[in-house]
């Protein structure tokens, strides 16, 4: 009977950490989700554009080179965090930014296709307003 005891409560310690494993490895962030990650989809970190200045309102991250118009998985990118502007497309509403990426600058150009005016954020910064493409953003690069 000790035995018996004994195995069944291993079996349900087992059980209970293999749980808590399986739903902690399922949490991963992708491009668009509204959560800002250091390394988003094994792509580097996010270049997160919120919709009011100071890093306020609704936010939209993204790893990759993309126009916000429509981006390289052919859809607008819209703002997706709860807050002011949930649902707005990012095409000229950003206000503000804050880059996730701990390596290199993301910038937020005026025009689609990473041209015109642009606004760099440094590695692991922010910019509590947009000086050059505040409300007039397109496009956004990692190029520098």
């Amino acid at each position: 009977m000790r035995l018996s005891r004994t195995a069944a409560r291993m079996a349900v310690v087992a059980a209970v950490l293999g749980c808590g494993l399986a739903v902690a490895g399922t949490a991963s962030a992708t491009e668009g989700d509204g959560i800002c990650s250091h390394n988003d989809a094994n792509a580097g970190g996010d270049l997160c554009l919120h919709f009011n200045s100071n890093l306020q309102g609704s936010f939209f991250n993204d790893p990759y080179t993309d126009d916000y118009g429509i981006d390289h998985l052919g859809v607008p990118a819209r703002f997706a965090s709860p807050g002011a502007g949930q649902g707005q497309l990012v095409k000229n509403n950003a206000a503000s930014a804050d880059n996730f990426d701990m390596f290199v600058p993301g910038d937020i150009y005026f025009n689609s296709g990473q041209g015109g005016n642009f606004d760099s954020v440094a590695a692991g910064w922010h910019v509590n307003r947009l000086a050059f493409t505040y409300n007039n953003n397109a496009s956004q690069g990692w190029f520098r």
